[in-house]
């Protein structure tokens, strides 16, 4: 981020940072100049922690509003939902998503259960839960919640 920051001298670009634990990834989030800056320019602690990926969180919607207003965002680019909201693609602003793993889609990151993925339906998706060593980030919610939240992730895509 640091790098494609450096390189673009035509656009104030910033970069809302997710901060918490594991199993509370979203307990506050952080506002810098750059990936590496210190110290933020805001920090805003949510009310409700995120602790995967939130399908919506008053809190960090209007943490968004709050920054899109005070920093005249023109638009969003997401490059990890883990600790935000599914909120993030609904400013209305031009947002595009750098997909460097598999996340929310897969909840092992890299679509990966003993071989490459082809297909996740509910069975898949249950056995890689008990089963897929991969899966070790994300263990506290049922299946179906993995499956609302996948469906509401390609719905705002």
């Amino acid at each position: 981020m640091d790098d494609f920051i450096a390189g673009d001298s035509s656009r104030v670009n910033l970069v809302l940072k997710s901060i918490g634990s594991w199993g509370e990834f979203g307990q506050r989030l952080e506002l810098y100049s750059s990936y590496s800056a210190m110290p933020p320019l805001r920090v805003w602690s949510l009310t409700t922690p995120i602790t995967e990926t939130a399908l919506a969180n008053l809190d960090y919607r209007a943490v968004l509003r709050e920054i899109l207003s005070e920093y005249q965002v023109q638009g969003v680019i997401v490059s990890s939902l883990i600790g935000h909201s599914l909120d993030v693609f609904r400013t209305g602003l031009p947002t595009l998503l750098v997909a460097h793993d598999h996340y929310p889609f897969c909840i092992a990151l890299y679509s990966r259960f003993n071989d490459v993925c082809a297909r996740c339906d509910g069975e898949r998706l249950r056995a890689c839960m008990k089963d897929n060593p991969g899966h070790q980030f994300f263990t506290s919610r049922a299946p179906e919640d993995w499956e609302a939240l996948r469906a509401a992730f390609v719905g705002v895509l």
